[in-house]
């Protein structure tokens, strides 16, 4: 079953690395504004706010593992120009990885259980 996932990240990757630069900027801008629309939802206290960006983040840390494993190899056993370039994309990946991991963690501390609790009783 990981496996299958695994291939189904790698096709979505590969289909999302042919999109053109135009395309990829819009894409990027349509999930950034998605992630801060969440993100203020969050704010303003809706616990399924919270809930969408935790399963974002577990399904962005599979893409990076999927992307780890597809650049890793390449990069560390090529020494050609294109091995750079995937070491850099490795590198990348990699502090993506650590921020997805990070930032949901203050999203489930008991502040902020009291925060959304708080906010419920408020309303």
């Amino acid at each position: 079953m990981v496996a299958a996932v695994l291939q189904l990240l790698d096709v979505v990757l590969g289909l999302v690395a042919g999109i053109q630069t135009t395309g990829s900027a819009i894409l990027l801008a349509l999930l950034t504004a998605l992630l801060i629309a969440l993100a203020l939802k969050m704010r303003s206290g809706e616990r399924w706010a919270r809930t969408v960006l935790t399963v974002l983040a577990v399904l962005a840390l599979l893409g990076a593992v999927a992307e780890t494993a597809k650049f890793g190899v390449h990069a560390w056993l090529t020494t050609s120009p294109p091995g750079g370039l995937a070491v850099g994309l490795l590198l990348l990946n990699n502090l993506q990885f650590i921020l997805w991991v990070v930032a949901p963690i203050p999203m489930f501390t008991a502040n902020a259980a009291r925060y959304f609790g708080a906010v419920r009783r408020a309303r």
